[in-house]
């Protein structure tokens, strides 16, 4: 990831607290400086304004979210670790600060191949279950003001989180999770797609990328 004068790069660890967090100056990248260090495996990191945001998986049963503060000053602020005990915490998201959770880290965890979507506040505190577990979503998390985005591969007729957006045929559906906490919503379905690759957000388009290529999706208005 990255700010308007540094590249945030995540590295190493396999498990065995040599991983790090390292920051790059855009104008000079061979001018680094190591923000974290001592991670476990540190699967993905995120930014708001001012803070950086780590998912170290740890050995597994024991992964954390991290935030340093004021990351992109010529002196970053404290380490804090916002959540312990989580299992495989592997992606994250921040949402932008006009948006009515700008205080929450969301984040996703994997235990015996189901899916829990989960929050923290910014300031540590207790963990809350965002969505319940479901199988086979895929580790990639972006927000807007409203919407969580969430990709999830069909398996079978009993949808996902109460939903019944799954029908077992091939394919990946665009799920997006108000908020506010209300049921999730269908915002579209690739039905000859899979395997997605990754996904991002920018100016109200999703942009999800598969092996054959990019899909773009408007999501100014989902709908259910």
């Amino acid at each position: 990831v990255a700010d308007s004068n540094y590249l945030y790069v995540a590295e190493g660890g396999n498990g065995t607290q040599g991983g790090r967090v390292r920051r790059f100056e855009l104008t000079d990248v061979n001018a680094s400086a190591t923000l974290i260090a001592g991670l476990h495996w540190p699967a993905a990191i995120a930014l708001d304004s001012t803070d950086l945001y780590v998912a170290d998986l740890g050995r597994g049963y024991d992964g954390t979210i991290q935030r340093v503060q004021n990351a992109s000053l010529a002196t970053p602020g404290a380490r804090k670790v916002l959540a312990t005990g989580q299992h495989f915490p592997n992606s994250l998201t921040i949402p932008p600060a006009s948006s009515v959770a700008s205080s929450t880290v969301f984040f996703r965890t994997e235990e015996d191949g189901e899916t829990s979507l989960r929050t923290v506040s910014k300031f540590g505190g207790k963990v809350g279950v965002f969505a319940g577990l479901a199988s086979n979503v895929h580790p990639h998390l972006v927000t807007d003001n409203n919407h969580l985005y969430v990709l999830a591969t069909p398996l079978d007729s009993r949808g996902f989180w109460g939903t019944s957006f799954s029908s077992g045929a091939p394919g990946v559906n665009v799920l997006g999770f108000p908020l506010d906490g209300q049921p999730a919503e269908l915002v579209t379905r690739f039905s000859s797609d899979a395997n997605p690759r990754g996904l991002a957000l920018k100016n109200d388009q999703l942009f999800i990328s598969f092996p054959a290529g990019v899909k773009k999706v408007d999501v100014s208005a989902p709908s259910g």
